[in-house]
């Protein structure tokens, strides 16, 4: 179980879609991910018949804490920082990364963006909501959406926002043309 798995249904029901695809931010403390197993160990018996319990110990699964994770109980891990969690279920590692990094374009399809931090976009912003607290890097170009940056926005393509869009940020903006 993960930090993905929770509700996001708001407390009078609604749902806002743009949000469903966006990456979830955890903050500090929040738990992140819990082990959970198939089946619970069970007693068993020893070849004189005697009864036995399960160990913690002896079924423990490995997990490999990066950066800005800690494991406060057993099978329960916790962020240390806020940012954007990673959980490689391959190499059974997780860890926080500082930046937001979005691959692809942002639009209805991905999602809105929020982050508490600063943030990279891979691709274009093309239409719903960036909204990030650091700086932001865009890779692409940013057409009719509303972006919000707490430092320096930095666009190596245009922004053509048109009569949708809106950009407010508190820093320097930089773009090949606006």
């Amino acid at each position: 179980e993960s930090y993905k798995e929770r509700r996001q249904v708001s407390e009078d029901e609604t749902l806002d879609l743009r949000s469903l695809g966006e990456n979830r931010v955890v903050f500090e403390g929040e738990i992140i991910a819990r082990l959970k197993y198939r089946e619970r160990p069970r007693n068993g018996y020893d070849v004189l018949g005697d009864a036995t319990k399960p160990s913690a110990e002896d079924d423990r699964f490995e997990v490999v804490l990066g950066e800005g994770v800690e494991e406060r109980s057993f099978g329960r891990y916790h962020a240390v920082v806020a940012g954007m969690p990673k959980v490689d279920v391959i190499r059974n590692r997780i860890l926080i990364n500082k930046v937001y990094k979005h691959t692809g374009d942002v639009n209805f399809r991905s999602g809105n963006v929020v982050f508490d931090g600063p943030a990279e976009i891979a691709g274009s912003i093309d239409s719903g909501l960036v909204d990030v607290a650091g700086d932001l890097l865009v890779r692409g170009s940013i057409r009719g959406a509303t972006v919000r940056v707490g430092g320096d926005l930095v666009c190596l393509n245009g922004v053509t926002t048109g009569t949708g869009g809106l950009i407010i940020t508190h820093g320097d903006v930089r773009a090949e043309f606006i």
